[in-house]
């Protein structure tokens, strides 16, 4: 649940810096990075690229139900939007464009109408609102494949449920339960205590995958349209995270990822798991963040085959919850179903965005602890290889900018394309 938010206006300040390699890695990316800053963006920022590439919309939980910022030029500048919904949540946003001009919002609603589906056709200007029904109660996700839209949320039974709408987010059906099905050598079932819905991606045949979070260690669950049971669902690890949501995606290809946010040893890192063969099997994992200090918050987003988007905050320590600088590094990965992923990372913005440790075990944080930040970061990657990707930032100015009354978000974007 978020505090409520309150909504301003805010100018944009946009700011061009190089690449900056990070002490420890592989030899950074030589391209530099556009940054943009967007005041008071808040927590959990998200972004999504158009199909052309063009339009690019950045949210985040600085407003409710969610501080907007719009690019037509390819990220190159943003403005703020400030439209009317219908229906407000509590800026828990999930994002995605069904085309050049449709966008469609999932978010989670704090006046006992489940979750609510935002629907835009012009571009973010104005919006529609759909109530999901049900016993729904925590941070919905978003995907989509053509004009079907895949809505998945936890609800208070620890059951994750399935919406699908087949007019392009205007109406759902009935919820589908997530917790059942051996279908097509799945494990069946996992204990349900601990549930968390982590992510969900779809791949380029439709299939929708979704990553699950249980007491027992990471699940990723299959649709199996026509199947008796419905549903796969796959053990990637037995780990439990760190911190911040896992991510989950899928390469053009169909290959199926996984970054979980992991301590393994005495090594805080994002350790990527990868599956060829739709789920069945994973990898044994690799830190995409090794080097000095620990890592938090990573997100991976898939382009061509064995390539990804990366983003992560570098700390100086192995416990995110220590007081610590924090620095955004972003990465193009190549060859990431191979044992040895070349892992080419910049740090664009040569400052520290947080200066304290990270909580994110959400109403149950310690006092003190800062839960600024929230649960996540983003990253996308468009058709042509440019990568974009999120942080927010709680230092008292970032890049010059003043913060406001909610984390400060900053955005990157490569300026070539590969």
């Amino acid at each position: 649940m978020r505090r409520p938010l309150v909504a301003m206006a805010a100018a944009l300040v946009a700011l061009a810096t190089s690449a900056v390699a990070t002490a420890g890695s592989r030899p950074a990316d030589v391209r530099p990075y556009s940054v943009n800053v967007l005041p008071s963006l808040g927590g959990e920022p998200s972004l999504a690229v158009s199909p052309n590439g063009r339009n690019v919309m950045v949210t985040g939980g600085g407003a409710n139900p969610s501080r907007l910022y719009l690019s037509t030029d390819g990220g190159g500048h943003y403005r703020a939007l400030n439209p009317v919904f219908p229906k407000k949540g509590g800026a828990d946003f999930d994002i995605i464009w069904l085309d050049d001009h449709t966008l469609v919002a999932a978010d989670l609603s704090l006046q006992g109408d489940g979750v609510l589906v935002h629907r835009s056709t012009d571009l973010g200007a104005t919006w529609t609102s759909t109530s999901i029904l049900n016993d729904v109660y925590d941070r919905p996700w978003v995907a989509h494949h053509g004009n079907t839209v895949f809505v998945v949320t936890r609800g208070v039974a620890d059951a994750a449920y399935l919406y699908i709408s087949n007019d392009g987010g205007r109406s759902f059906g009935s919820p589908e339960l997530m917790n059942v099905g051996t279908a097509d050598g799945g494990l069946g079932p996992p204990e349900a205590v601990g549930l968390v819905v982590q992510n969900i991606a779809t791949a380029p045949d439709g299939t929708l995958y979704v990553l699950k979070q249980h007491d027992t260690g990471l699940y990723v669950t299959r649709r199996v349209p026509g199947a008796f049971d419905q549903f796969a669902t796959y053990l990637v690890s037995p780990a439990s995270t760190e911190n911040g949501f896992s991510w989950l995606t899928t390469d053009r290809a169909g290959n199926v990822y996984v970054l979980a946010h992991e301590l393994r040893g005495s090594v805080l890192g994002a350790w990527l798991y990868v599956s060829r063969d739709r789920g069945k099997t994973w990898s044994g994992g690799v830190n995409l963040s090794a080097g000095t200090g620990g890592s938090a918050f990573g997100a991976i987003e898939g382009g061509r085959a064995g390539e990804l988007a990366l983003v992560y905050l570098r700390g100086e320590t192995s416990v995110s919850s220590d007081t610590q600088r924090w620095w955004a590094e972003v990465a193009r990965v190549t060859g990431a179903t191979t044992a040895r992923p070349h892992v080419a990372r910049v740090r664009p913005l040569g400052e520290p965005i947080h200066t304290q440790g990270i909580c994110s075990l959400g109403v149950l944080c310690p006092p003190g602890q800062n839960r600024e930040l929230l649960d996540f970061i983003s990253t996308r990657i468009a058709r042509d290889g440019h990568i974009y990707a999120v942080v927010a930032a709680t230092t008292p100015s970032t890049a010059g900018v003043p913060k406001g009354p909610y984390p400060t978000g900053v955005v990157f974007r490569s300026t070539a394309s590969r």
